[in-house]
């Protein structure tokens, strides 16, 4: 078995030296299916758009959106590869059955899904503890799952090949090269992440329902170009033998050849991993710069300081807010802090916001569908008794690194004796 792994590896490399490059063949892909990126591209966007009529933070709503997404992207890989094997079959082989393939591809996809959203979800749940090992060994054995079944989709769509023969040809070719999956993947996410930084700049917080659902759907840009890129690749190990034996052209090399030049060179060398490092730059420079707008933006909700009480060690604020026109979106109460207006700090950290007086933990974003008034309570922790908080005039609470609201030394009233218990 060694031997003959060893053997069909050896012939890859040989068919890969033979005039077959695969940025320049996914080149050649992309430009004959030119007029199907942009329909593409909104049939991924429908799971953005389908958030965006829910408006809703609910896990259920949150849930089937995200099945949504996963459904459409499936459909759109299964689509691309159905519609290269009848282009390069030969006429009297038998075509696939589009469903069953679906059904394969999605089998693996949902499986890789799971692999890596478990300890995603397990480190949100339980980020400190025991379990954390645990977690980050199942993300990393979830990621190298991924890798080495990456041309999955594309031996079981182009060449037809049942589940475990596909995973198995899927791993054989990520061992004969590499760093296949990683190269094929640098544009695709390098140039998602800067359409995702571009399209953020007009609202980094999110505010803009618009501007969030436009980042949101650039994600379809990935899904496009990974897979015509992953296909380039896959096109290019395919050897003579099992190309046949699917019923494909008899004149491979000569097929693929006329496809890559199709494409040009300019369009395959921007496809090349050198490119997306470059993009990869720009992406996180302009990252950095909505990250550096949004901590330095006040809240797009007025915010009303109602009262403000103290005790020893111990800082209580009161807040009434209301956005009617963003209905609280990018908003998030625990930004707020309590310094004196050059940003000394007079609280050390935030031990508590609630939608109640009396409640405890940390409330994320505030659902609103009208963003109607809400009273927000702060609980604060201080190195300074009650004397030393009521004798400061420089008091400000603070969204994020901006001052928002002074607070004079009349409205710090002391905390009930039970309200500190």
């Amino acid at each position: 078995m060694s031997e003959t792994a060893a053997e069909r590896s050896s012939e890859e490399g040989i068919e890969r030296t033979k005039g077959l490059e695969p940025f320049a063949l996914a080149a050649g892909l992309l430009w004959n299916d030119r007029f199907l990126l942009l329909p593409l591209l909104i049939v991924l966007a429908m799971a953005g758009l389908a958030d965006l009529a829910l408006q809703s933070f609910g896990i259920s709503n949150w849930t089937g959106v995200m099945v949504l997404d996963r459904v459409l992207q499936i459909l759109v890989v299964t689509f691309i590869v159905l519609r290269w094997r009848k282009r390069l079959q030969v006429t009297q082989a038998a075509p696939l059955n589009g469903t069953r393939l679906a059904a394969r591809i999605a089998i693996v996809s949902i499986t890789s899904t799971v692999l890596l959203a478990v300890p995603f979800l397990g480190f949100a749940v339980n980020p400190g503890g025991a379990s954390a090992l645990l977690f980050l060994v199942c993300g990393v054995l979830g990621v190298v799952w991924c890798l080495r079944v990456y041309f999955y989709f594309a031996v079981v769509g182009i060449l037809g090949s049942p589940v475990v023969a596909g995973l198995a040809r899927a791993v054989l070719m990520s061992k004969g090269d590499g760093m296949a999956a990683l190269r094929s993947l640098v544009v695709p996410c390098a140039l998602t992440m800067l359409l995702t930084a571009l399209l953020t700049m007009p609202s980094p917080d999110g505010r803009s329902v618009v501007w969030m659902t436009a980042a949101s759907s650039a994600e379809g840009i990935f899904w496009i170009l990974s897979t015509y890129s992953a296909l380039g690749y896959a096109l290019a190990m395919f050897n003579e033998s099992e190309w046949r034996t699917a019923g494909l052209t008899p004149y491979r090399r000569e097929r693929l050849s006329t496809i890559q030049m199709q494409g040009g060179a300019t369009l395959a060398r921007y496809l090349r991993p050198k490119f997306g490092l470059w993009m990869c730059l720009g992406a996180m420079c302009c990252m950095a710069a909505n990250l550096a707008r949004q901590v330095n933006e006040p809240p797009a909700a007025s915010v009303v300081v109602k009262s403000v009480t103290v005790a020893d060690y111990l800082i209580k604020v009161e807040l009434e807010v209301e956005d009617r026109e963003y209905k609280f979106r990018g908003f998030h109460p625990m930004a707020f802090s309590v310094k004196s207006k050059t940003g000394f700090a007079i609280a050390n950290s935030m031990t508590a916001a609630s939608l109640t007086a009396d409640g405890t933990g940390f409330i994320g974003p505030i659902n609103s569908k009208d963003g109607a008034q809400q009273r927000i309570f702060l609980t604060f922790s201080s190195g300074k008794t009650a004397a030393a908080l009521r004798a400061l005039d420089n008091v400000w609470l603070w969204y994020q690194f901006q001052p928002l609201v002074a607070i004079s030394p009349q409205m710090l009233q002391p905390v009930a004796p039970e309200a500190t218990v």
